[in-house]
């Protein structure tokens, strides 16, 4: 029995950082009202956007708290080559898909330029350290949290090669 760990799973998770981040936001701006409304200096609307901006923090709060727990329930090796199928672990779930039925592997990229107002780098923390792994039937895995996305889309590229190799030249027989 062939197996292979073509993927591992990083050893850091990336939205802890965005949920310190935004803790810290909330925890400024619960400071701010606190002491603004003590003094009598915040009133009105002013505690309406005050109050907005909270929200938003917990909203942000929330969303990498999330993304945390799935990327932390993940097991340790996201690719798997066994038995001339790809075993791969996404968000999502658990996908089993011949090599015949990859298309293609690359680094994925965000598809857009702007998030509301903010501009998006295409090398952000988010978005670094992704595959997508493209069907031919036009479906497409997006695995993330991957520790050497690089090395992993190269080797998957060679198993294809080597596939598609041994196809050839068995079919000429």
């Amino acid at each position: 029995m062939e197996r292979e760990v073509i993927a591992s799973k990083m050893k850091w998770n990336p939205y802890w950082i965005g949920t310190g981040i935004s803790i810290f936001l909330v925890a400024v701006v619960a400071t701010i009202c606190v002491v603004f409304s003590r003094t009598g200096a915040v009133s009105g609307p002013n505690i309406f956007l005050i109050v907005l901006v909270a929200i938003l923090a917990l909203g942000v709060f929330a969303w990498n708290v999330r993304n945390a727990i799935v990327q932390r329930k993940l097991p340790d090796d996201l690719i798997v080559y066994e038995n001339g199928k790809l075993i791969v672990f996404t968000p999502k779930g658990r996908a089993e898909i011949s090599l015949k039925e990859v298309e293609r592997a690359d680094l994925y990229a965000e598809k857009r330029d702007r998030i509301w107002f903010f501009r998006q780098r295409s090398d952000s923390i988010y978005s670094r350290n992704r595959i997508e792994i493209a069907l031919k039937s036009g479906k497409a895995l997006r695995v993330e949290g991957v520790e050497q996305p690089q090395e992993a889309v190269k080797r998957i590229a060679v198993l294809q090669a080597l596939r598609e190799r041994d196809d050839s030249s068995g079919s000429g027989l």
